[in-house]
């Protein structure tokens, strides 16, 4: 793992684009991050610890464990983020549009919220009061794909990218 350290010594700048950028390029290409989940898994297979390749990619070791036992077991396949199985929230695809825009057109101050952004429980008192559907908090993320929407924690808030 020596020329993970070397790398490590020598500063250089990128200029044309920010950490940010790179890390979104690289999210929303699957080439892309099975590229770097597949030089992970070469990495294990050049010696280099599991503790090793987390630390340098800044994931956890169970993510690199899991890497290598999908990789082990359905080969490059295994790898690629799978599409999750349907989850059935009753949400009829008509309400599913209504909450798409609700989500895209509205903010929570319109439903009587303190807040510019959307929370969880702001999401679910919305939820509850337009379809008289309660949700637990795991259920959410069966909800927001249902929506074709994805939300990333930006401190108590949630911010949505679609």
């Amino acid at each position: 793992m020596n020329y993970l350290k070397k790398a490590q010594k020598e500063e250089l700048e990128i200029v044309h684009f920010t950490s940010d950028e790179l890390k979104s390029i690289i999210e929303n290409n699957t080439e892309f991050q099975c590229g770097i989940r597949l030089f992970a898994c070469y990495q294990i297979t050049r010696g280099a610890s599991i503790d090793d390749v987390a630390s340098f990619y800044s994931i956890s070791h169970k993510r690199v464990r899991d890497w290598v036992m999908n990789l082990n077991k359905g080969g490059i396949e295994g790898i690629i983020d799978q599409e999750a199985p349907a989850t059935i929230t009753g949400i009829c695809e008509n309400k599913v549009r209504l909450m798409r825009e609700i989500l895209l057109e509205k903010k929570p101050c319109d439903y009587g919220f303190n807040c510019g952004s959307w929370t969880w429980a702001t999401l679910k008192s919305t939820i509850a009061y337009e379809f008289q559907i309660s949700y637990k908090r795991a259920c959410f993320n069966g909800l927001i794909r249902e929506v074709k929407m994805k939300f990333i924690k930006y401190g108590k808030y949630l911010i949505n990218f679609h």
